[in-house]
Order: structure tokens, then C-alpha cells, then sequence
């Protein structure tokens, strides 16, 4: 896929993972878009408790612990260091997912699909999530339309 660089896990996860809201935040820039976060109900926190910053660092998944989190713009962030909070706390907008946080393939068909936290992929410096791995792999078959449509319908839920 020439112009993206994509690291991937395709674990797949045997158990569900609870009924996931949307949290929405103002953002810092007056002109953007509010910020959004997929956050877990069962427990509250965003990417059902995963490290964002593990899958830059480490190349894949890591869960986060209750011993390093924050809070982010209404969502809480679970870390499994203190290098990887003290990476975010730095510059958060690096590490966050896009789209919410949401399922890439399902925002481009502007549904909002849970996703599976160990089944991503980094491109161009940007973490997407995807629901579980047929699904990663539909949408990887036109990367760049499926980003530019799930961005734009992104974009779209959270126009004023």
C-alpha cells in the first residue's frame, strides 16, 4: 500500500466487550470539531482500558491498569507505564484514535461499530481500530477511501 505504513494485531478476542457510549468534549480550538471518545460502560474507560500509547511504543496492544490513568477531555485513559502516561500526557493528540475511537470501517459506512482493541492498524502515524479482523481486512482493501469516507462522516456527526 503505497504512502501508509501500517503495524497490525489480529488477536482475536473470545470475550464481548459490554456496551460502549460516546463521550464528547470541548476541544481546545474554538473552530474544531468536539473531541469524542468510545468509552466502555462496564468500566468507563476509553479503548475498553488499552494503552494508546502501546500500540506506537510497542508495536501492539498492551492493557492499561487503574495505577496509570488520566483523565482526557471527559474520558479516562489507562496507561501500562509510567512512560507511556507521561508520553500522553505530553502530547495526547499523538496517540489518540481516530475516529472516536470507533470501528474505521464502520464510520465510513456512518455506523458507529464497537471495536476490538487488539485489531489495528498505525497509518501514517494514526491509530484506527477496527471491529475484529474481517472486518480490518474489508476495509483494508481501499485504506485510503474508507479513511477519507469515515473521516468525513466523522466530521459530519459533530458538525454544529
Amino acid at each position: 500500500m503505497p504512502g501508509y505504513l501500517c503495524t497490525s494485531a489480529m488477536v482475536l478476542a473470545a470475550a464481548g466487550f459490554g456496551a460502549f457510549t460516546m463521550a464528547v468534549a470541548p476541544s481546545n480550538d474554538n473552530d474544531a470539531a468536539p473531541v469524542a471518545a468510545v468509552i466502555n460502560q462496564t468500566h468507563g474507560v476509553a479503548i475498553d482500558g488499552y494503552d494508546p500509547v502501546a500500540y506506537f511504543v510497542d508495536g501492539e496492544p498492551a492493557r492499561g491498569t487503574p495505577r496509570f490513568e488520566m483523565e482526557y477531555q471527559g474520558s479516562i485513559y489507562r496507561f501500562s507505564s509510567e512512560e507511556n502516561l507521561d508520553a500522553f500526557t505530553q502530547d495526547p493528540s499523538a496517540f489518540l484514535p481516530q475516529l472516536g475511537g470507533y470501528s474505521v470501517f464502520g464510520m465510513a459506512r456512518g455506523k458507529r461499530y464497537d471495536i476490538n482493541p487488539t485489531t489495528f492498524d498505525i497509518i501514517d502515524g494514526k491509530l484506527y481500530l477496527s471491529r475484529n479482523r474481517k472486518v480490518r481486512e474489508l476495509w483494508q482493501a481501499n485504506p485510503e477511501g474508507f479513511i477519507d469516507r469515515a473521516e468525513e462522516n466523522w466530521r459530519a456527526l459533530h458538525a454544529p
